[in-house]
């Protein structure tokens, strides 16, 4: 099971937004502080509440108020665990909303620019947020804040989308040339010329009735004779000399 189908699998949320054939490099809700008004804003106004009604039992009316803000709290809370950030190999998408949830998504080939910053409250608390800027006219996805462990997911969008991937060096086909056509060559022979031949022209004499030059001796060169005897024979009786 790969981590993209497995963290599918994990959150009802994503399976509408996310496809399985895509490479998720991370996904992660808005970090808590997403919260912190409503949640001080509940806990101060109970604070207030519970001190006037002890002073003055009139007031109890009041806690009806401060279950209104108890409930916004609840709410609040809902829509920010559906609050999701996710950036596969294709997307970048922001998922959000718990009652009325809408998906918002741009393809990574068409973000011209990034910008990541940290508040002064994220560098307390540990958030950061991230400014995408896109080729079209329209930018849905411009602003993407309350992002929890902003370094780490900083350098894994700029991993992902935004450094060169290494190219492997191709084997490179050494050719040995070598000083004869007979020698192997381990990429083949290379083209090979025969040197050009060069003949000499030889004067040839056609033959005439000299007998030196019947024998084969060229005009104007040595002449050499020959003479042979021959001792008799001895008469042999009823033979022939």
């Amino acid at each position: 099971m790969t981590d993209t189908t497995s963290i599918l699998l994990r959150n009802s949320a994503l399976r509408r937004y996310v496809s399985a054939k895509e490479k998720i490099v991370f996904a992660t809700r808005r970090h808590w502080a997403r919260l912190w008004e409503p949640a001080l804003s509940t806990a101060a106004a109970f604070v207030a509440v519970a001190w006037m009604t002890v002073a003055v039992e009139e007031l109890a009316i009041l806690w009806v108020a401060w279950g209104v803000l108890a409930v916004r709290l609840l709410i609040k809370w809902l829509d920010w665990r559906q609050q999701w950030f996710v950036v596969t190999n294709k997307r970048l998408i922001v998922i959000d909303g718990f009652m009325d949830q809408s998906g918002t998504f741009v393809q990574v080939d068409k973000v011209t620019d990034m910008q990541y910053r940290r508040p002064p409250l994220g560098q307390l608390l540990g958030f950061g947020e991230f400014r995408f800027e896109s080729a079209g006219q329209d930018e849905v996805l411009n602003l993407v804040d309350y992002i929890p462990e902003p370094d780490e997911r900083y350098r894994q969008i700029i991993a992902a989308h935004f450094l060169p991937a290494e190219k492997k060096e191709e084997p490179k086909t050494i050719f040995v040339v070598h000083d004869g056509p007979q020698r192997g060559y381990p990429a083949g022979p290379p083209s090979y010329e025969p040197p050009a031949t060069v003949t000499q022209p030889i004067p040839v004499v056609p033959p005439h009735d000299d007998p030196p030059a019947r024998r084969g001796h060229l005009p104007g060169g040595p002449t050499t004779s020959y003479s042979e005897t021959r001792p008799p024979r001895p008469f042999l009786e009823g033979g022939e000399r």
